[in-house]
């Protein structure tokens, strides 16, 4: 699947329509101890998806590149500690300085698989398959190397 950040190289198996009602069956026994049933509606993505056409997926497809959605950018370190989120940014060219990483951050500009950062000291333990997101449309898969 284009996005995963499992690091897998398989695409998911497509689920048919009785696989999905049981998936979303065990969703709803979750989601129900948290909210009122009787106040929330679940939806599938089928519903605003089926009104979706070829072309409007062609549109979307032309945003990107597929280099743009495959992407992994590696990143050299040679210590045992974490890396200092500012360093990343600017590593992965998110960032043309220190004080710009630092605006990006106090802007809840960034987020590190999934979760926002606001720790301008923030420091990341090195993990393949982590997703750095700067903004709304910069994703980046990381992998690392000791140098």
């Amino acid at each position: 699947m284009i996005g995963d950040p499992t690091g897998r190289s398989e695409t998911r198996p497509t689920l048919n329509r009785e696989e999905i009602e049981r998936n979303m069956k065990t969703y709803q026994e979750q989601v129900f101890q948290i909210l009122d049933q009787n106040r929330t509606e679940l939806l599938y993505n089928r519903v605003g998806l089926e009104q979706f056409s070829g072309t409007d997926m062609i549109k979307l497809g032309s945003k990107y590149t597929v280099q743009q959605l495959l992407e992994e950018e590696v990143i050299k370190y040679s210590t045992e500690q974490g890396l200092p989120i500012i360093d990343i940014l600017r590593l992965t060219g998110r960032a043309k300085s220190n004080s710009e990483a630092r605006r990006l951050i106090e802007q809840d500009g960034v987020r590190l698989d999934g979760e926002v950062v606001r720790d301008l000291n923030y420091s990341v333990s090195p993990k393949d398959g982590q997703v750095v997101q700067v903004g709304k449309r910069y994703f980046r898969k990381l992998r690392y190397e000791k140098s």
